[in-house]
């Protein structure tokens, strides 16, 4: 009777509350291998997310979007590169905010950094989740 107990629990579908907290960023961070971006972090104050980090290339220019899965919440976004060097690292920083009303109920927002080559074609494709809202299970 314990085994049939245990393989139900095992068959069940629960969700699995990995972003919870601050504690899902770091491990994201380290967790990713990218050669022209690093140490990106966001931070968060009444919606308004502060993105910083470090980029690694020969373009003048990189990109964001940001989606929460379904839908395109941020459009493609071009920022500036201050120092542009495929040998060296330089710091960047950049603002943006998302309206509480674009933030889904049961969703993650995640934004992603690239360069494009010069065909227009995203590359070194960055993920960082700036909001999580973990599914609950209704009584």
């Amino acid at each position: 009777m314990l085994f049939v107990f245990f393989a139900l629990s095992f068959m069940q579908v629960h969700s699995i509350n990995l972003v919870d907290s601050q504690e899902f960023f770091p491990y994201a961070n380290d967790s990713i291998k990218n050669d022209v971006f690093r140490n990106v972090e966001a931070s968060e104050n009444n919606g308004v997310y502060e993105v910083t980090g470090e980029i690694r290339s020969n373009n003048s220019e990189f990109y964001y979007i940001a989606e929460d899965g379904h839908n395109e919440l941020i459009t493609e976004t071009k920022q500036k590169v201050m120092n542009p060097g495929h040998s060296k690292w330089s710091k960047f920083s950049f603002k943006l905010t998302l309206q509480k009303e674009m933030i889904p109920e049961n969703g993650t927002v995640t934004l992603y950094l690239f360069v494009k080559s010069n065909e227009g074609k995203k590359l070194q494709i960055y993920p960082l989740v700036l909001h999580a809202n973990p599914y609950n299970e209704k009584s």
